[in-house]
């Protein structure tokens, strides 16, 4: 093994000692680029061209089970009703905000111009299949409410035992 001295302490090993070609560490960058695509791959944005944007922001949500119907409240603070897409089918929610302002103002030869965007996207799939005509949904406090009653198969029934 070809050993030389340098201004550090100890040794330093040829470029062909077994010892340097081996570092258990050296996979890092590989596993985390596998961990990276993983997350992508499960975002739920990759669906939706439009939401690509990374701006947006997945909001926090409750989804509570009521027996027969399902109540989901989201956070959103900032946005308007009137900004808010909402699309419910029998297997999922679908929820898209965005919220832009511009603002310009001029005095004395300073001309400053400020803009901000605000978004949120969240895709709920239901645990079970529900009746996407009965939705209804309130924004209040910036937290949207949606209610919808769950399918008749979904609510099952009970029968008795003779």
């Amino acid at each position: 093994m070809d050993e030389r001295k340098n201004s550090r302490k100890g040794p330093i090993k040829s470029r062909n000692s077994i010892e340097e070609e081996y570092d258990p560490f050296d996979i890092a960058p590989e596993t985390d680029s596998f961990f990276r695509s993983v997350i992508k791959a499960m975002h739920p944005s990759r669906f939706i061209d439009q939401i690509a944007d990374s701006s947006m922001r997945i909001p926090d949500t409750d989804i509570i089970d009521n027996g027969d119907s399902f109540s989901i409240k989201i956070d959103m603070p900032g946005i308007d009703k009137k900004d808010i897409k909402l699309k419910v089918t029998e297997d999922r929610i679908m929820v898209k905000a965005e919220k832009s302002n511009e603002r310009e103002r001029s005095a004395e030869g300073i001309y400053a111009k400020e803009r901000s965007s605000l978004g949120y996207y969240r895709t709920i799939r239901f645990p079970e299949r529900v009746k996407a005509d009965t939705a209804k949904a309130k924004l209040e406090k910036g937290t949207l409410s949606i209610d919808v009653d769950k399918t008749e198969k979904a609510r099952g029934r009970e029968i008795k035992v003779d």
